[in-house]
């Protein structure tokens, strides 16, 4: 609930920031990017500082897990963080990709004891938007879309084996985003909700962004991006929130 209030006063302190803003704050470039007859494509490489909290459980045995992102780093193996947009006239299309890979060894907390962690995590999301308010200065975006989820877990202790489970699930999910512009600067602000007991009980993302336009090709960010996924199926119930700061550069094409 904290999100969703924070989302609620980030925008209603932008949209009177908006109102209180003219038109020499608009972008230079507005009229020549926002052709309505021509695809306008950007991709973004942005890097997860992200730390994971939550619970697995699994038939008896109930595991709580906590990393901050330097416990990640200092085993991790491999990732990938992109998104990608295409937009032309009010319609928008996007992708985004999150994966990251621990290598055998890592460790994580469990009950302040380090326990043995294997993890494969791919997060890949498809869906579109419709801008339900165009302007200079401000756009406010509903989406919708898909997100397919494939973790694959393995903690061990000392003693046992205490997880080893694959799982794939798809989550549809129905979100807000919103865009102010304010010369070089830009803020942005989503928040989505999924799941809907189809794939997971209840899913949700939310990032605030803040952006400064290096020129009309590229645009760099700094801000923050959470994660949580409930999945309960059976016996089996994996519930872990994924947060941190996030960095990014865009490029425009």
């Amino acid at each position: 609930m904290k999100i969703i209030y924070f989302f609620c006063f980030s925008l209603f302190f932008n949209l009177n920031l908006f109102s209180q803003s003219d038109t020499s704050n608009i972008k230079s470039d507005y009229l020549e990017t926002n052709d309505s007859n021509k695809w306008a494509l950007s991709s973004t490489i942005y890097l997860s500082l992200a730390g994971i909290d939550g619970v697995i459980i699994d038939g008896s045995h109930t595991i709580p897990i906590e990393a901050n992102f330097s416990d990640i780093l200092d085993k991790l193996g491999f990732a990938a963080m992109f998104h990608g947009e295409m937009a032309k006239g009010r319609w928008i299309l996007m992708t985004d990709l999150f994966y990251i890979k621990l290598k055998k060894g890592g460790s994580l907390t469990r009950n302040n004891v380090p326990v043995q962690l294997e993890l494969e995590e791919t997060i890949f999301e498809l869906g579109g938007g419709f801008e339900l308010i165009k302007n200079p200065n401000f756009n406010l975006d509903l989406l919708a879309g898909a997100r397919f989820f494939y973790l694959c877990n393995t903690v061990k202790d000392e003693d046992e084996l205490l997880l080893e489970k694959k799982l794939d699930f798809i989550d549809p999910y129905v979100g807000l985003r919103y865009l102010l512009q304010l010369k070089k600067w830009e803020n942005r602000i989503r928040f989505d909700v999924g799941g809907f007991d189809i794939g997971s009980e209840l899913s949700w993302k939310f990032n605030v962004l803040l952006g400064y336009e290096l020129n009309q090709k590229s645009t760099i960010y700094a801000g923050y991006q959470a994660y949580d996924v409930n999945y309960k199926k059976g016996d089996f119930n994996y519930d872990v929130l994924t947060s941190g700061p996030i960095l990014g550069l865009k490029l425009n094409f």
